[in-house]
């Protein structure tokens, strides 16, 4: 990994490299403010393509769409992964930037998501910051996530280090294509609602791809949880993650071992540590796991490693 990460930041290059896109369905007020904030905060002729999937069109995009400030893509279908995929498809651009319906981002969002790709020719995706003005609070929580330092992951193991959402996520179009794009079994709308984003980071790091992980580039999330919904939230979560790494074991790959271990000792050390503390909590995490594990077994992986692996 280079010692220097600096990179030209904003300006044409941006407009003319990436793509921004996001998918939705029926939040409008929350996509007509993601989209405010990206239109506010990208270089003027950056394609935007906003894929929605709601019951009703948006007359405010709709508009935009009239005035060639967004391509307005008006889906059938249901589910992140496919909206995502559609905007894979879509775009004409090297890079392809997806940003959630329910966050904002500033002036540095794209354009540091955009210099990472080039720390290292390989790279084939990287994760920024997820963060929350207040991510907890008495009426709930907001889900964030933030990598720990700069740096490149390779190889299957890499997922190990690896926590990374697509709610701030690049990549490199033909490439994600090649593997297969995002598995539209797996995500919010699917019946397996997550971990759609980390499943697709494990088959492009399968395909010999790096992984970049850049804190600088941050979105706001607006995603708040009230508390009632926390144990669900959890069982949900942690039963895409059982099931996107399953479908990788019964396809005889032992990373997913690991990875599905590593996940079930974190499940059992949240109810170790917070019993300790007098506050059980974690058990629907760990039944999500186990719940998860027998769904995808019964599925098979898009791709399979072609290069790379390790």
């Amino acid at each position: 990994m280079p010692s220097d990460f600096s990179s030209e930041q904003g300006g044409p290059a941006v407009a003319t490299t990436v793509t921004v896109a996001l998918g939705s369905r029926n939040r409008p007020e929350w996509l007509i403010k993601a989209v405010q904030s990206i239109l506010a905060h990208v270089p003027e002729g950056t394609p935007v393509i906003v894929v929605d999937q709601s019951d009703e069109p948006s007359g405010t995009l709709e508009a935009l769409a009239a005035d060639g400030k967004i391509d307005y893509y008006r889906d059938p279908g249901r589910g992140l992964s496919r909206g995502q995929n559609i905007a894979l498809r879509r775009a004409e651009t090297e890079l392809v930037a997806f940003i959630d319906d329910d966050c904002e981002i500033d002036e540095q969002t794209i354009p540091s998501l955009v210099a990472a790709m080039s720390w290292e020719p390989a790279i084939g995706l990287a994760f920024g910051t997820v963060y929350a003005e207040v991510s907890v609070s008495e009426a709930g929580f907001i889900p964030t996530y933030e990598p720990p330092t700069r740096a490149v992951l390779r190889g299957r193991l890499g997922k190990l280090r690896d926590g990374g959402i697509s709610a701030c996520m690049i990549v490199r179009r033909a490439e994600a294509l090649a593997v297969g794009g995002l598995d539209e079994r797996l995500g919010p709308g699917t019946s397996v609602d997550a971990c759609e984003d980390g499943e697709f980071a494990y088959r492009m790091l399968q395909a010999g791809h790096g992984l970049a992980h850049e804190p600088k580039a941050r979105v706001l999330h607006h995603g708040l949880r009230p508390w009632g919904d926390g144990a669900e939230y959890a069982y949900r979560t942690f039963r895409g993650i059982g099931a996107a790494y399953a479908l990788h074991l019964r396809a005889g790959d032992p990373v997913a071992v690991l990875l599905i271990g590593q996940q079930l000792l974190f499940a059992l050390g949240e109810i170790g540590s917070s019993t300790l503390r007098g506050r059980p909590h974690g058990v629907r995490r760990f039944l999500g796991l186990l719940a998860g594990i027998p769904v995808g077994l019964r599925m098979k992986p898009l791709k399979s490693a072609t290069a790379g692996g390790g």
